[in-house]
């Protein structure tokens, strides 16, 4: 037995140098559980729970619990996809009932691709009931104006002094719960704190390079009836490390319940989010199984875009056409894209095939249940072989399936009826040794992204009108010096206002209508080292100086930090100002009216959006994507669908160079002068792309490769506005506050939740029609809050 070809260690780019070596799988169909009696407490009235935890499924269970004689008194701590709770019941009565959500949709944990922090902290002395109990999530504490109780009512925090089941002598304490909850995923650093309310900086610290929560080792009194379990020793995985000797036993659990994948080294598994038809998932995510459809299909949760990757699969069960391989992560289920096959490839069992881009091919020996099938990547060399039982079947090209992807994710496949696939990313000892310089599917293993801090290129910040002047602050990890702001009214109807330090401050144009560049006196006054600064609002009373207080967002990003250069890279100079790191450059011209024209954007790289407005005359802005080709544009100012025709960009997609115009007044007017906003696509940093709906509240997942900070959608087959959601007015799912860039109207709350942002994308949770309609056809542009290899699960971002 080989593990992972010894490629496993690092932090994944974490900061403090302190390394989780393992976690504890809580396997939730095997009935999984730790237990404990406890002794004396040394202060029933307080006492600290965290832990890191890797959700599996939103029914995750108890992560501590108490049963006293016969259920009469109930307590329990439950972190999982659906919500955080404590309660403590004596005999039906609700002695303390605190819940994330109830039916609100607000406060969902349904990240199940990377690590959360959880901690809940209990001191019922405290004079406010809100203070008695709080939930405190990848360090940021969940606030208590969006707590509930049952059925959704008011929380019913513990009263002064309240002495709960948790932390009591003689009481057995269960972490997952054969009674009432079972954990379904990974554990690690499992802290209990006798005697002391603490706070997360005891467990972890903000990195200062990437602003995301990281461990640190707790140095700090355990208390009398304290533990520390982090499931060290593969024999005794209750063992307590704290000194105290307060061991759980274990029930339902063995040695391979160990495993490498930690919150600083996590590990791929298969995803829950992203399938096409029901299954059944188990064993931390890693076997599945179906019982009906046609070729379904689940894929893993990590992307890859270069460098030599290797896992394994094995199989149980009723043996039915099982495959195993690789596939797009651009392609998301519900397309028709990903249904017939397209860019995927993997190797079926029945006949030793391959499959690749929907084509059956002669290949390798069948296998059967028996067999150990390994799969090799090399995105190095645009290859990927399969081995069965340590046989190469051989070594297939994949040049023609990466044409038009860039990243790949596992992929696995059943024949519709019941089965069982296996895998291992390399959380365990592998069967054989991977290829010399193949790794396992960690983050560890990742290369460290080109942006490791996002927020010094992008961030958001909302603020309040006032009838004074003001300067406002982005709160971002990094300071953002910002060239580009939108600014829109949140609780008032109102135009988006967008300047840019090219045209300098003052000068605004509206996303939602056509109008020319105005000078609005008292709006925005200068672009700052760290955010803005806004007038008193003078007669205009745009974005501040209203009357009575309202309720502003505000989106920046940086250019290249000046009014810009000269560029003569085409036809007609410009004036750039480039950030060629983040992709986004701002560039003013002059129109000639000559079709073929072309204008430098200095990106270096070819750019998937570019948005164009005529600042001089009342023109419609002009938005080119990479998701419907450079054959047609839409109008960023309507809600309408895209226009094919070569007026716009003269059927020519832009260059690593210049953007091609036509003789329209739209883009390239006689003397016209014009704006244009153009982003390239940094993986880690911004994803451009498209995706196709499947009007199911189980929606369509969209891999990005990094946790979202913003994300701006538009459908491109029917009318539907162009909606922005972020991570600022929503800092935890389900996002739901939406703006419209091509309407004055305020911010749009549904009761309805739209999606969730995730660690490496988002995934949609209803069907409505501008996010997720069936067979509807979508581009989006998003920007990153972390990118994915340094990404904690979207737990709390603000």
């Amino acid at each position: 037995m080989v593990f992972s070809n010894n490629l496993l260690a690092g932090s994944g780019g974490q900061s403090t140098g302190y390394e989780i070596d393992q976690s504890i799988r809580f396997n939730k169909s095997a009935s999984a559980q730790m237990t404990r009696t406890f002794g004396t407490p040394t202060d029933r009235n307080k006492f600290t729970y965290a832990f890191w935890m890797k959700a599996c499924s939103e029914s995750n269970g108890y992560c501590l619990e108490t049963n006293v004689t016969g259920g009469v008194t109930f307590s329990g701590l439950v972190f999982n996809g659906g919500s955080m709770q404590v309660f403590d019941f004596t005999s039906g009565t609700g002695n303390i009932d605190v819940r994330t959500t109830f039916t609100s949709g607000i406060g969902k944990f349904r990240d199940y691709t990377a690590w959360y922090h959880a901690m809940f902290v209990y001191d019922s002395d405290q004079g406010t009931a809100a203070d008695r109990l709080k939930f405190f999530v990848n360090g940021r504490q969940f606030p208590s104006a969006s707590l509930v109780g049952a059925s959704g009512g008011s929380p019913t925090f513990p009263s002064s002094g309240f002495n709960s089941s948790f932390n009591a002598s003689g009481v057995v304490h269960r972490i997952s719960s054969n009674v009432n909850g079972k954990v379904d995923g990974y554990m690690a650093d499992i802290y209990f704190i006798d005697g002391q309310a603490l706070t997360p900086s005891s467990f972890g610290e903000f990195s200062s390079t990437t602003g995301e929560f990281v461990p640190i080792k707790y140095e700090g009194a355990f208390g009398n009836n304290g533990f520390f379990i982090d499931g060290r020793d593969s024999s005794d995985l209750g063992d307590d490390e704290s000194g105290n000797g307060n061991d759980f036993s274990t029930s339902n659990m063995g040695t391979d319940d160990q495993v490498n994948d930690s919150p600083t080294s996590n590990h791929c598994i298969l995803n829950s989010l992203n399938k096409d038809t029901d299954c059944t998932l188990t064993d931390g995510n890693l076997q599945v199984g179906w019982t009906s459809g046609t070729d379904p299909i689940i894929c893993g949760t990590m992307g890859v875009s270069s460098g030599k990757w290797y896992y394994e699969a094995t199989f149980t069960g009723t043996f039915n056409f099982p495959g195993v391989g690789i596939a797009p992560a651009e392609l998301s289920f519900g397309g028709s894209a990903f249904s017939s096959g397209t860019g995927t490839i993997f190797y079926y069992a029945p006949s030793g095939n391959y499959r690749g881009n929907g084509d059956n091919v002669s290949y390798g020996a069948e296998y059967f249940v028996s067999s150990k099938i390994g799969v090799a990547l090399n995105l190095d060399d645009n290859e990927i072989t399969f081995y069965k039982d340590n046989s190469s079947q051989g070594t297939l090209n994949l040049a023609s399936l990466r044409s038009g992807y860039s990243t790949w994710v596992p992929l696995v496949t059943g024949g519709g009826s019941v089965e069982n696939i296996i895998v291992n990313f390399g959380q365990s000892d592998f069967n054989y040794t991977p290829p010399t310089g193949f790794k396992a599917w960690s983050v560890a293993n990742m290369d460290d992204p080109t942006i490791a801090d996002p927020s010094a290129h992008f961030q958001s910040v909302q603020y309040a009108t006032t009838t004074s002047a003001q300067d406002i602050t982005f709160g971002g990890n990094s300071n953002l010096a910002p060239d580009w702001l939108w600014f829109k009214g949140r609780s008032v109807a109102s135009d988006h206002f967008l300047f840019d330090k090219v045209r300098g401050a003052l000068k605004t144009i509206s996303s939602n209508d056509s109008t020319a560049e105005e000078t609005s006196a008292g709006s925005l006054t200068a672009f700052g080292s760290d955010g803005f600064s806004l007038g008193d609002g003078g007669s205009n009373n745009d974005i501040n100086g209203a009357s009575s207080s309202a309720n502003f967002m505000a989106w920046g990003w940086a250019a290249g930090g000046t009014s810009g250069s000269s560029n003569s890279d085409g036809s007609i100079t410009s004036t750039v100002s480039a950030n060629t790191t983040a992709g986004f450059s701002i560039v003013k011209y002059t129109g000639n009216a000559t079709v073929g024209a072309t204008v430098g954007h200095g990106l270096g790289v070819a750019p998937k959006l570019v948005i164009v407005k005529s600042t001089s005359h009342a023109e419609s802005w002009i938005v080119g994507h990479d998701g419907m080709g450079w054959t047609k544009a839409m109008y960023l100012n309507s809600s309408g669908t895209p226009y094919t025709l070569d007026i716009y960009w003269n059927n020519t997609a832009p260059t690593s160079s210049v953007v091609e115009l036509h003789d329209h007044v739209v883009t390239n007017g006689s003397s016209y002068t014009y704006i244009m906003y153009c982003f390239a696509e940094i993986s880690g940093h911004s994803s451009i792309g498209s995706y196709t709906g499947n009007g199911n509240s189980d929606g369509v997942y969209v891999h990005t490769g990094f946790k979202p900070a913003y994300l701006r959608i538009k459908r491109i087959d029917a009318g539907a506005s162009w909606e922005i959601g972020d991570n600022i007015r929503n800092p935890f799912n389900t996002i739901s506050s939406i703006l419209q860039a091509d309407t004055t109207d305020a911010e749009w709350t549904a009761t309805t939740k739209f999606f969730d942002f995730l660690s490496n994308g988002f995934k949609h949770r209803n069907s409505h029609s501008d996010f997720n309609a069936s067979g509807g056809t979508y581009i989006y542009t998003a920007f990153a809050k972390s990118p994915f290899k340094t990404a904690t699960a979207y737990g709390i971002e603000s």
